[in-house]
């Protein structure tokens, strides 16, 4: 199980190898990284400060299904942000 979040410029990318993780959208709340799918939430990992901080700035979302060094499915992700104001 390998889980990677590439953040590059407004584009953020969760590259993993796990065929049923089938993720429609990145949740970051707190320091906290969700997966949101139609059976729910799975926790994907932690972030640090900065990485939620790059995430702020993000506007496209892409998830990337890799078996080994091939790319087998890339779907395009919502990212929910966590508001400022908590609500």
């Amino acid at each position: 199980m390998a889980r990677d979040l590439i953040v590059n410029g407004v584009i953020a990318t969760l590259v993993h190898d796990e065929p049923d993780l089938k993720v429609k959208s990145l949740v970051a709340h707190s320091d906290v990284l969700y997966g949101r799918s139609d059976d729910g939430l799975a926790v994907l990992g932690r972030i640090t400060p900065a990485l939620k901080e790059d995430l702020e700035r993000c506007e496209l979302c892409f998830v990337v299904l890799m078996q080994g060094y091939t790319v087998m499915k890339t779907t395009e992700a919502r990212l929910q942000k966590e508001r400022r104001n908590g609500i």
